[in-house]
């Protein structure tokens, strides 16, 4: 009786394990595994079109550093989402440590930083939860409710870059230091600060 009874367990445990293995495939029909889709500098305004209108589809977007504890900690989410949303949106990431120029385009601050690109539009991801069904039901209608949103930004020149660079040089080093200075001949810096 008893051996019945273990042998019933084996079986059902071995059909549960065979199931949630099928449920949780990272493979498509013919055999290729599917993965979000890896952007870089160079390949994301001409995979995803973003400032276009999106003639490529929707795309659900991580902005992630590699060194960052909540982004590895996505990571598997993020590739179940992919298997989940497969056909119906894009599921990608950008390295931000990889592709300063696309991080600075959209403001990226904090990591992970999720973007939902939709017909020329970006919605940003803020809810704490980060299960797959969340983010699923984001991408299905729950980005209308989403606070922050607005036009996606023009792809930046090099130009428009190296203009960003130099009025964030001036602003954090020149301005900062004429601030500082200012206050100094005003005696207005704390006791550590000044130097004679």
């Amino acid at each position: 009786m008893k051996v019945g009874y273990l042998l019933n367990i084996l079986l059902c445990l071995l059909v549960a394990t065979s199931l949630a293995e099928d449920d949780l495939s990272f493979e498509d029909g013919d055999g290729a595994q599917i993965l979000p889709i890896e952007l870089t500098d160079e390949t994301f305004e001409h995979l995803t079109q973003a400032a276009t209108g999106a003639t490529t589809g929707d795309w659900f977007v991580k902005f992630y550093a590699p060194w960052c504890g909540h982004c590895q900690k996505l990571a598997p989410t993020w590739d179940e989402l992919a298997v989940r949303l497969d056909k119906k949106i894009n599921i990608a990431k950008i390295n931000v440590d990889d592709s300063p120029n696309t991080a600075e385009r959209f403001n990226i601050r904090g990591f992970p930083t999720l973007l939902f690109f939709k017909r020329g539009k970006v919605y940003k991801y803020t809810d704490h939860d980060r299960s797959v069904e969340a983010l699923a039901a984001f991408t299905e209608g729950g980005y209308t409710s989403s606070e922050e949103q607005g036009e996606v930004p023009k792809e930046l020149t090099t130009l428009g870059y190296a203009n960003k660079v130099f009025w964030k040089f001036y602003n954090e080093v020149i301005f900062g230091f004429d601030t500082v200075f200012h206050m100094f001949e005003m005696g207005h810096l704390p006791w550590y600060v000044k130097f004679w």
